[in-house]
């Protein structure tokens, strides 16, 4: 990795799993290593959501330090019928950022489809930087 444009993309691409897994010795090779001083600050996500709507969620990153190389994701426990969970991470960015704090609003749709099922109950919003769980926040969905 870092020798070739070409070689880089391919290597990056046979490792997005591992980085969607938050694997830190593969983070660390793509630059994305542990962030002490970082936190989330304002996490507003809405209380309750209804199946065919969106979720919408909002933070804002801060630290002491340039936000610098960083792998913004997010992920959902998902409830399932037997009310047991099921984790899926959501790609956000992944940019060298130049500035202490940064802020982001995004939104998750619920829309009906044929590859997943939503059932009514509390389900969790993780929001992930680096392969690290920073914060989270439950809202309901309903049917």
């Amino acid at each position: 990795y870092g020798q070739n444009e070409h070689k880089n993309w391919i290597i990056k691409h046979a490792c997005r799993t591992l980085l969607k897994q938050g694997n830190q010795e593969i983070l660390n090779i793509f630059g994305f290593g542990q962030k002490e001083n970082l936190s989330i600050k304002n996490l507003n996500v809405d209380e309750m959501v209804s199946i065919g709507n969106n979720l919408n969620f909002s933070f804002q990153l801060e630290d002491k330090e340039i936000l610098e190389n960083l792998r913004i994701e997010y992920s959902i426990d998902f409830v399932k019928l037997n009310n047991k969970t099921n984790n899926k991470v959501f790609f956000i960015a992944q940019k060298e950022f130049k500035e202490h704090t940064h802020k982001i609003n995004k939104k998750h749709s619920f829309k009906l489809i044929n590859t997943r099922k939503y059932y009514n109950g509390i389900h969790t919003l993780n929001i992930i930087v680096n392969g690290v769980i920073i914060s989270k926040k439950d809202f309901t969905l309903i049917g």
